[in-house]
């Protein structure tokens, strides 16, 4: 054996980094080009040649303080469709960071609307985005505070908090697999 060539194990944990490396790079990716790939539905107006994007467009309504390292962010949207229309969470409809995700309004009806939804925020140096179709809306602790006179919306739908530990599991479940599988490769060899 050469000493300026790593050994067969040494190689192996090599593509196993690398491969592990490459698919975080694909998840995180995932995350930001899908949200783009979606194109928003469309209606013709009255103009011959003419579209108009009939997508919601997600607006930070305002912020509440909750003390030393926490915040609400309170979320609002604008839709010019003249029909509701529903979005489900997912790539064209989602909260940054992934671990918020969820609680976002899936359902819009026309016209501008505040207090669609709330997310508390723990770190007051967290931004908070809700994306539609690829657009985002980022709330911050410095962000416009709510006044007195605010609705708070309830909380969300519960789904999205469901649908991150669905993800990560299986994840969680195909790292395992890789693991055992070089294991098994490495007593063979």
């Amino acid at each position: 054996m050469r000493p300026d060539r790593p050994t067969a194990t040494a190689r192996r944990r090599g593509r196993l980094t690398r491969w592990l490396a490459a698919a975080a790079v694909a998840v995180l990716l995932g995350g930001v080009l899908l949200p783009g790939a979606f194109s928003p539905a469309a209606a013709r107006t009255g103009v011959p040649g003419t579209v108009v994007a009939l997508v919601p467009v997600p607006l930070v309504d305002c912020v509440i303080s909750n003390g030393e390292h926490s915040y609400t962010a309170v979320f609002g949207y604008t839709y010019s469709g003249d029909r509701s229309v529903t979005l489900p969470a997912g790539p064209a409809n989602f909260v940054t960071p992934i671990e918020l995700n969820g609680t976002q309004t899936v359902t819009f009806a026309p016209g501008t609307h505040h207090g669609a939804f709330r997310i508390t925020v723990q770190g007051r140096y967290w931004g908070v985005a809700w994306w539609l179709a690829g657009t985002p809306a980022t709330a911050r602790w410095r962000s416009t505070p709510c006044g007195p006179d605010v609705t708070l919306p309830t909380e969300g739908n519960g789904i999205g908090p469901v649908l991150v530990v669905v993800f990560s599991m299986g994840f969680s479940f195909l790292l395992t697999a890789v693991r055992t599988r070089l294991k098994r490769r490495r007593k063979g060899a």
